[in-house]
């Protein structure tokens, strides 16, 4: 049975946020470009949500999480830059798209915060990094959901959708599937690992996306 409530919550794993290849024949790091993002509803675009610019190349989806830190996919960032202390200046920036009550703003990346430990590449592997800002942002931050999550749950997600040279910033909903072949690892709600269904792939430059 489908709870009847539904929780905004903000998955920062494989299978939630959004990662695709740019162009590479753009001289990215010279021009350092911020990608553009744009809300497809103007009334659902959380001031939480950036999108995320690594070395001009790779686009992933962002969550701020403190007034300088942002949350995202590990697998987002050049491979030498995937170590707590390792500097992001100069090769990530973020852009929070324009809303109805906020102009769009761009802020670069200082240094890496923490990431996920190394692990096998599977759906079920954690894939997570934490940045700081280089500058404390003046907006709200995502609510951290620390009740874990009921199998057949009704999930409401954000994540940024590739366009050609835009980001499509969007909201979608997703039923958790926990106690099923999907997710061994489901133990209570609060296991560390969600898989939900159904949510409509997106896929650019040979890369798939939930």
């Amino acid at each position: 049975m489908i709870l009847k409530r539904t929780t905004i919550t903000v998955f920062v794993c494989a299978l939630a946020v959004n990662c695709w290849g740019k162009d590479k024949t753009s001289n990215a790091q010279a021009e350092k470009p911020a990608y553009k993002v744009i809300c497809e509803d103007a009334d659902a675009c959380p001031e939480t949500v950036a999108g995320l610019l690594a070395d001009g190349d790779s686009v992933c989806t962002s969550f701020l999480v403190k007034d300088d830190v942002v949350a995202t996919n590990l697998h987002c960032l050049p491979e030498n830059m995937r170590k707590a202390g390792a500097s992001c200046k100069d090769r990530i920036r973020l852009t929070f798209p324009e809303r109805k009550s906020s102009a769009e703003e761009i802020v670069e990346c200082d240094k890496v915060v923490s990431v996920s430990q190394k692990a096998k590449d599977t759906p079920l592997t954690p894939d997570f990094a934490f940045l700081r800002l280089a500058k404390k942002m003046n907006r709200a931050v995502v609510k951290l959901n620390t009740q874990g999550v009921a199998n057949n749950e009704t999930l409401t997600i954000f994540k940024i959708d590739p366009h050609d040279e835009i980001g499509v910033l969007r909201k979608v909903t997703c039923q958790a599937a926990q106690g099923s072949m999907l997710n061994p690892l489901f133990k209570t709600a609060q296991s560390s690992v969600v898989t939900f269904v159904p949510c409509s792939i997106v896929s650019e430059i040979g890369r798939a996306h939930v």
